[in-house]
This record gives structure tokens, C-alpha cells and sequence, in this order.
């Protein structure tokens, strides 16, 4: 279920039971279209009651072993040791930064600011609008635009 080096990694902070526990709740996670921990419990195969497995449940993914620092630093080592290119391969050298930025400046997440703009924002979500847009105008004045 997991690759290999997944597997070796978690090995090293999991024990037998935990590694199971975790390989049932990935499985669980990809096969169950409601993912709240009551029907994760419902669906545990524990010979135990359903609010003993929703506790064994909520315990696990609060362990210490699965904190970021233990185990996933080390998974996203591995994974940009194997994705990256080796240090002995010539580098190419293209002038992306031109294409990459009017690329950018095409999407509509980057048009430019416009004061007046009539937009459709829920009533719940105007104090984030209001916390957000100062940094929204302070990023849009680092804007490259290459026209």
C-alpha cells in the first residue's frame, strides 16, 4: 500500500500495531466518501465498541510519533532526493523568467487591482476580505509585468 521507502521510514517511528493502524486509516481514508472519524470508527476493523475505536482513532493521529518533525521531514526528504535532478547533470540554462511571468499576469488571480470592482462576497467572509487585501495590495506592488 505504502512505496518501499515510506515503509522504511515509518518502520523507524511506528511499531508493529501502529503501522497497521495507519495502513487501515490510508486505506479507510481512500475508499470512504464521509471521512469523519465516527464513520472512520464505524468502519475500523477493532473487535471493540465503535466509541472505543473513535478514541483509539483520535489518540493515533494525536501521537507524538506521527508529528511533522519525526516523520514527515523525512518523507519529504526522500521524495526530493528521488525527484530532484543529480548535481552531475549539465544544468540548461533558458530564459524562463519573461514566459513564466506574463504567464502569471494571464491568469485571473494576478489582473490588475481594480478599485471599483463589484464582487459577491458572503457576509461571513468580509472580516478575511478586510484582513487579506493589505497584503493582497502590498504583493500587487512587487508585480512584474513585462508588456
Amino acid at each position: 500500500m505504502f512505496p518501499s521507502f515510506y515503509q522504511k521510514i515509518l518502520e523507524k517511528y511506528l511499531n508493529n500495531k501502529q503501522l497497521i493502524t495507519l495502513k487501515v486509516l490510508v486505506y479507510l481514508l481512500q475508499t470512504q466518501k464521509d471521512v469523519r472519524i465516527e464513520r472512520l470508527a464505524a468502519n475500523l476493523p477493532l473487535p471493540i465498541e465503535q466509541n472505543s475505536r473513535r478514541r483509539h482513532i483520535q489518540r493515533f493521529l494525536n501521537a507524538q510519533k506521527l508529528s511533522i518533525v519525526l516523520i514527515w521531514f523525512d518523507i519529504i526528504k526522500e521524495l526530493i532526493s528521488k525527484l530532484f535532478i543529480p548535481d552531475d547533470l549539465p544544468a540548461m540554462a533558458k530564459n524562463w523568467q519573461e514566459s513564466w511571468y506574463n504567464t502569471i499576469n494571464q491568469t485571473s488571480q494576478f489582473l490588475e487591482y481594480q478599485e471599483n470592482k463589484q464582487v459577491n462576497v458572503p457576509d461571513k467572509l468580509i472580516p478575511l476580505l478586510e484582513l487579506c487585501l493589505p497584503y493582497y495590495e502590498k504583493l500587487n506592488n512587487y508585480c512584474f509585468n513585462f508588456d
